[in-house]
């Protein structure tokens, strides 16, 4: 059968346009990543430094600096309930991959109950003993807000105990590891919550329930 040049091109341009509807249509139906919820509300405590006692303080918003104010400072005190001692994680997002094996660390912006603002390293700070306070959740770039993301990583512990160390990425993305630390080892009431190097000691050791700072 004999196709003549106009035929030719006008049914190049048909093939053309359908494959072209073919792609766009493969690009539209690749499913993204799945949207993950918020974890319910929960208690963040720091075990006392026996093994084998129950015992632990809460995260808390300090009263005396504002519970609803930006910059109020984070700190432990006796577990009551009450919505400035109860925290929800959102998973943010991933770092990029890191090390031999191109491992990816899943990043978390912990938000208070009281004041919907997340713990942060204050002003971004990269040392040892930077106040840890609340701040009004930022968006954009992992980087852009890396004083807010943090990463989970669960360690030993005892039954029952689901026990975890946490970390700043703000920190973590130059180099360094922290983690969140009860100042000088103690648990008492009013003992304030700083960036540290990470040492294993049980001062740096932070209890939840659930899928609260599961990673």
């Amino acid at each position: 059968m004999h196709m003549n040049i106009r035929s030719s091109s006008w049914l190049g341009r048909i093939i053309t346009a359908a494959a072209t509807l073919v792609v766009a249509t493969m690009v539209v139906l690749v499913p993204g990543p799945a949207a993950q919820a918020d974890t319910p509300n929960s208690v963040i405590g720091v075990r006392y430094s026996d093994w084998f006692t129950s015992g632990y303080r809460c995260l808390d918003v300090r009263q005396q600096d504002g519970p609803q104010q930006p910059n109020a400072r984070i700190q432990l005190w006796d577990c009551s309930g009450a919505l400035e001692q109860q925290w929800r994680s959102h998973l943010y997002g991933y770092a990029p991959p890191a090390g031999e094996f191109g491992i990816q660390r899943a990043l978390y912006q912990i938000i208070n109950l009281r004041s919907q603002q997340c713990m942060e390293v204050r002003d971004g700070s990269t040392a040892s003993g930077a106040a840890v306070d609340q701040y009004p959740c930022g968006s954009g770039s992992i980087d852009a807000i890396a004083a807010q993301l943090w990463m989970v990583t669960p360690v030993t512990s005892p039954p029952g105990w689901p026990t975890y160390n946490v970390s700043p990425y703000s920190a973590y993305r130059v180099g360094l590891y922290k983690c969140l630390d009860a100042t000088g080892g103690q648990t008492g009431n009013g003992t304030m919550i700083q960036q540290w190097t990470c040492t294993g000691r049980s001062n740096q050791q932070l209890v939840s329930w659930g899928t609260l700072l599961a990673s």
